[in-house]
């Protein structure tokens, strides 16, 4: 069932649908963007780790390839507390609608 824009939600089971829906598309969001930022701190940190090494600087490589891979596990746990925290709001969304006060 397709609830218009303009037209409130009418049943319970339709507010849920939406938040559901709500919650995939939240996390396809997070998970392109985790895509992206992963990419581009994995090429950061290969180009970079690959010009010290290229120039006999061995010591500033290891630091950046360190620094790309740690910058890449940050942005793995910001992406799954993201994810996380939308599904809590959205659940209680729920739960509220379901038992009105």
């Amino acid at each position: 069932m397709r609830i218009q824009k303009n037209k409130p939600p009418s049943t319970y089971q339709d507010i849920e649908l939406d938040a559901y829906k709500e919650m995939l598309r939240q996390a396809r969001h997070t998970f392109n963007l985790h895509c992206l930022g992963v990419i581009v701190c994995a090429a950061i940190t290969a180009g970079g780790g690959y010009a010290f090494l290229s120039t006999g600087r061995t010591v500033e490589g290891a630091v950046t390839g360190a620094a790309g891979t740690g910058a890449i596990a940050c942005f793995s746990k910001l992406a799954r507390d993201s994810i996380k925290d939308s599904e809590r709001k959205l659940n209680r969304i729920v739960k509220q609608v379901k038992t009105p006060s």
